[in-house]
């Protein structure tokens, strides 16, 4: 009786704990403050790995699927917080997909990150509008685990803990200052603006503080605006002397994607052809995802202009705003004036 009675007390111990064991595991489950994530991949092995980086990175995750149960599993759950989505081919479900990331983002306030491949690239710019969704373009799998350690814990102060998440901010706010500074210097350029910015020494300027080197003063922006001072055929020329120079230094000595998109579209302008988005990036010689994001940078602050491609409704063309193209022109003027080598 006493070893039954103790087994039986035993087992019912067992039993009891057990419950409570699923009774926590279910409560804790039901207070997991993490953001939710739902992987999107057609291919099984990168799939894997988008979901171990995505865990990794802090989300709670629903669920990895193909690209077309993916869309349909879209339609069942309630919110999620992040898609994390790799595309690789086009078609009906690629088309599909990049209007339920935009209607999603703009709705349900879902942020997504969209890895493409640069054949798919022109077709997600022209869909995609919303600043929720980060377009990756042929990106290695560190830029893809910096882009979700943003995404899913945004920014914080400089600290002991996240070097990776840290430095990748620390970018974005440069970019996002330096553009910034860009627009306000092509705004003096243009006349829009006060003319003695350019040439101001402080710190948010972009001339060298204490006395460097200023460019000449006196410029008449109204009529150097009036002139041809340069050709497409120059600015091509410019543009591959810059290559050039490539191939005897490393290109992140002299990397500047802004002021090489910047030729690149004037050298379109003069000559009267469209730039697409693809192309752009290439124009850019950096890596296309750090190029797109100079293109929405620069398209925010009005320097870039989005155009629909009249042929196809799926994408759009870049082009240079009135004021950009009005500053690039007064600085070539002011180049060939002063008797300068147009090698930039």
């Amino acid at each position: 009786m006493d070893e039954q009675g103790t087994v039986g007390r035993v087992t019912g111990n067992s039993t009891h704990l057990s419950a409570s064991a699923a009774l926590e595991t279910a409560l804790a489950a039901s207070y997991d403050r993490r953001p939710s994530a739902l992987v999107m991949c057609d291919e099984a092995d990168q799939r894997t790995v988008l979901e171990r980086m995505t865990q990794a990175a802090g989300a709670r995750l629903l669920a990895g699927l193909d690209v077309e149960t993916g869309l349909e599993r879209l339609d069942m759950i309630a919110s999620v917080r992040l898609l994390v989505v790799h595309a690789s081919t086009s078609g009906g479900a690629y088309t599909r997909l990049l209007a339920r990331l935009e209607q999603l983002a703009d709705s349900d306030g879902t942020t997504a990150l969209l890895a493409v491949t640069p054949a798919l690239l022109d077709e997600a710019f022209g869909a995609i509008s919303s600043p929720r969704i980060q377009i990756l373009c042929d990106a290695p799998e560190s830029e893809i685990a910096g882009a979700l350690a943003l995404a899913v814990q945004p920014p914080v102060p400089l600290a002991l803990n996240d070097i990776g998440r840290e430095s990748e901010a620390i970018r974005l706010q440069r970019l996002s200052e330096e553009v910034s500074r860009i627009a306000r210097t092509l705004a003096s350029l243009s006349g829009q603006g006060d003319s003695t910015a350019l040439f101001s020494t402080d710190g948010d300027s972009l001339a060298e503080p204490g006395g460097g080197y200023t460019g000449e003063p006196g410029i008449d922006m109204p009529r150097a605006r009036s002139s041809a001072p340069i050709t497409a055929r120059d600015i091509r020329d410019m543009l591959r002397l810059r290559r050039l120079r490539d191939q005897f230094f490393p290109g992140e000595m002299f990397a500047d994607p802004a002021w090489d998109m910047l030729l690149d579209l004037m050298a379109a302008r003069l000559s009267g052809q469209r730039v697409s988005v693809s192309s752009l990036c290439i124009a850019a010689a950096v890596p296309a995802t750090t190029a797109l994001r100079w293109i929405r940078a620069l398209t925010d602050n009005g320097l870039f202009l989005r155009q629909a491609d009249p042929a196809d409704g799926r994408r759009v063309f870049i082009a240079l705003s009135e004021k950009a193209a009005d500053a690039m022109t007064n600085f070539f003027t002011a180049a060939k004036r002063g008797g300068k080598a147009m090698l930039v």
